[in-house]
């Protein structure tokens, strides 16, 4: 199994791979949209700039994806079988308990975490205990390929999936730290295994956020 270095690192270590995978993406759009204006205005028709549309609707894309994290968290109680139901789980049992959770953001974490592992076939499986809390798991088949482990999203679209995933990806991990969950990512050589873990609310965060 290959460590993973994720485990424990400082925020501003996430911060620091998020800027540098962003400087890397609109560097490159903006290098073409530089290339393409400075050819546009010498050789071709000024109304033929559907390329260069296109590359600002990128960046403007790519921007977006950062867009809202600043506004303020908001916390709701939500059952537990809701909360399941945001990523597609099903849990055996009716459990009463409540999560906090931003609802907005949450859906939006879902929507990441679906298009970085790829396999809409693979169903989360939920299981839940006052204890423990929410445990969400997810079994996907992948190419033959080594074993790893990462413990953020961050690292594992930085290790997997190349550096225009580590924006989507940071964006997940910051959704996450701000509710205080927790993710492990195992890769098999045909195997991924990904288990997020949601602690239940306590009975304080509860009186706090109902007062």
């Amino acid at each position: 199994m290959v460590a993973d270095t994720s485990r424990g690192e400082s925020e501003l270590a996430i911060f620091s791979r998020f800027s540098r995978a962003f400087s890397h993406v609109v560097r490159g759009d903006l290098s073409v949209i530089t290339n393409e204006v400075s050819y546009l205005a010498t050789t071709m028709p000024s109304e033929d700039l559907s390329r260069v549309r296109n590359r600002c609707s990128q960046i403007a894309a790519t921007v977006s994806k950062i867009a809202g994290l600043k506004s303020e968290f908001c916390p709701l109680p939500l059952s537990v079988l809701e909360a399941a139901g945001i990523f597609g789980a099903r849990l055996r049992d009716t459990p009463t308990e409540m999560i906090l959770l931003d609802r907005v953001k949450v859906e939006r974490l879902s929507s990441i975490v679906c298009q970085m592992l790829g396999d809409g076939d693979s169903s989360w499986i939920a299981t839940w205990s006052p204890e423990g809390g929410l445990a969400l798991s997810v079994q996907i088949p992948k190419c033959l390929g080594p074993s790893a482990r990462y413990g953020s999203w961050s690292s594992f679209a930085a290790g997997e999936l190349g550096e225009r995933a580590v924006i989507d990806a940071v964006v997940a991990d910051l959704i996450m730290r701000a509710h205080g969950w927790r993710l492990g990512i195992e890769l098999e050589e045909r195997l991924m295994r990904c288990h997020i873990f949601i602690p239940p609310a306590t009975s304080e965060h509860m009186e706090r956020q109902c007062a």
